[in-house]
């Protein structure tokens, strides 16, 4: 079964619909209104990990999204210690106008990858304002603003290499 999900920007008021898979825990329908509330409780309980562990060590109660994360970790981790000066100019290129005109970007860090996108948490300074909270009235440093963006795939990815080759994509889109 899937659902879709519309989510949409509250910056620039354009919207996108993306399918989440769910294994419903049931082969037939529901019939009842009783039937109904028993199978979302049976599919909430196998959404939530019985530990800590539970949710690393148990692939069959993680959820599509984490398995996900956890086979694309690498190349997530390899493009935070590598490659952030050209995750921060893809951010810039792609979702420029979720940063202040005002903001320089400091440093972007890559926290969640799927088939369908990837999430990026930024920090930027904004170079109008001034923190002179404890510093005293001569503070030349702005205040720290952190972000968080997601930049989705159309249409989704179907495997690790097709990650991949979307983000060298994207790059390469940015460096051109």
């Amino acid at each position: 079964m899937e659902i879709e999900e519309v989510l949409c920007s509250t910056i620039d008021n354009s919207c996108i619909a993306i399918t989440v898979p769910v294994a419903w825990p049931s082969e037939r329908a529901a019939a009842t209104a009783s039937e109904m509330a028993e199978a979302f409780a049976a599919l909430a309980r196998s959404a939530k990990p019985r530990s800590a562990t539970d949710a690393y060590d148990n692939a069959p109660r993680r959820s599509v999204f984490e398995a996900q994360g956890v086979r694309l970790s690498g190349l997530r981790n390899m493009i935070n210690a590598r490659f952030e000066p050209h995750l921060r100019m893809l951010v810039l290129t792609h979702a420029r106008d979720v940063i202040s005109p005002n903001d320089e970007l400091e440093q972007a860090l890559m926290t969640q990858m799927c088939f369908e996108g990837f999430t990026v948490q930024l920090v930027a300074i904004d170079l109008w304002s001034h923190d002179t909270h404890g510093r005293g009235h001569d503070a030349e440093v702005g205040l720290r603003k952190t972000y968080e963006v997601s930049l989705l795939f159309y249409p989704p990815c179907r495997c690790e290499s097709e990650v991949e080759d979307r983000i060298i994509e994207l790059t390469m889109a940015t460096a051109g």
